[in-house]
């Protein structure tokens, strides 16, 4: 069931902080955690807003949200959208933001967050019961599989009279056993400006490399708390001149465990062992991550683009 949240939790998640914002439990558990936010606003002053969290100790867990703002001439002035899923072994995040401002002083703004994490409580204990109690070391690798899509589009006009937009998307994805981590994760910014001879800029890519590897130190026999994150953002802002003007981004990651290459003492001798968790799940083993289901951002870049263009050659036709 959704889950309204606090002010000061739903500006984190406008603001992209949630990542570091979100305590890990006090104690060994097993759950699952999704979050997601979403934020629309037009000169105008009309808004969309949402937000949700869940929590649960079996999966999968999974939520979406979605909102449309209107410019005042009733077109669409801008979509957005936001999915979080998570499973033990395998999370996905997706956040979409399409804008358009139509001609002469309009600014638009919206900004998407999704985030995921599975917790579980891990035990690696030797075969050599001398080592217990030891330094270990956790070695391991991370599957980070996604795709980002962008567009920046305006009608050519010469400053200080111009139209643009910028569109940025950022990911972080985290591993975290009790108080060691890694982080991974990347930020891009796409900006335009005039576009010459009327072709809008797109860009489409994978999100990241594929292997994200770590090594986490911790106490061989001790029972450890794993943690897996999964960030994404996708933000954007279009402002009109006398030109009408629109951007979409769109991201959407999968981020699968890949499982336990090696445990070794810390000096690197490798070491026999035996796992336990308290899910139940072998994260010896890798977990197979499906590949993300883009289709709703697909579906929402296509439709509003195509709403975009259509208006933006009415108004090129009046200006004519």
């Amino acid at each position: 069931m959704k889950t309204e949240l606090s002010r000061s939790l739903v500006a984190l998640l406008v603001s992209g902080s949630l990542l570091s914002a979100v305590p890990l439990p006090a104690h060994a558990v097993t759950l699952l955690t999704i979050w997601g936010g979403a934020s629309l606003e037009d000169d105008a002053g009309d808004t969309f807003g949402d937000s949700f969290s869940q929590q649960a100790a079996t999966g999968p867990l999974a939520y979406s949200t979605s909102g449309v703002i209107q410019a005042q001439d009733a077109s669409t002035a801008g979509t957005i959208s936001v999915r979080s899923k998570a499973n033990f072994g395998v999370l996905g995040a997706e956040s979409t933001v399409v804008l358009f401002a139509p001609q002469f002083g309009n600014r638009h703004n919206g900004t998407g967050n999704s985030e995921a994490f599975f917790y579980d409580d891990i035990t690696i204990t030797p075969n050599d019961s001398s080592l217990l109690g030891q330094p270990g070391v956790l070695r391991g690798v991370l599957h980070l599989t996604g795709h980002l899509v962008v567009t920046v589009e305006n009608v050519p006009v010469l400053p200080p009279n111009f139209s643009a937009s910028t569109m940025s998307s950022a990911w972080d994805a985290t591993i975290q056993l009790s108080n060691a981590h890694s982080i991974f994760g990347s930020e891009r910014w796409f900006a335009q400006g005039q576009v010459l001879n009327g072709a809008p800029p797109v860009y489409t890519g994978p999100t990241a490399p594929t292997d994200l590897i770590f090594e986490l130190p911790f106490v061989l026999g001790s029972t450890a708390q794993l943690s897996v994150g999964l960030f994404v953002q996708s933000s954007g802002i279009a402002v009109s001149g006398r030109g009408d003007v629109s951007g979409s981004v769109a991201l959407f990651d999968t981020l699968g465990w890949g499982g336990i290459t090696a445990i070794t003492t810390a000096d690197g001798t490798p070491v026999d062992y035996q796992l336990t968790s308290g899910s139940g799940v072998d994260w010896t083993q890798s977990a197979v991550a499906p590949v993300p289901l883009p289709g709703s951002a697909w579906l929402l870049i296509t439709g509003v683009a195509a709403l975009a263009a259509r208006a933006g050659r009415r108004r090129a036709a009046k200006l004519n």
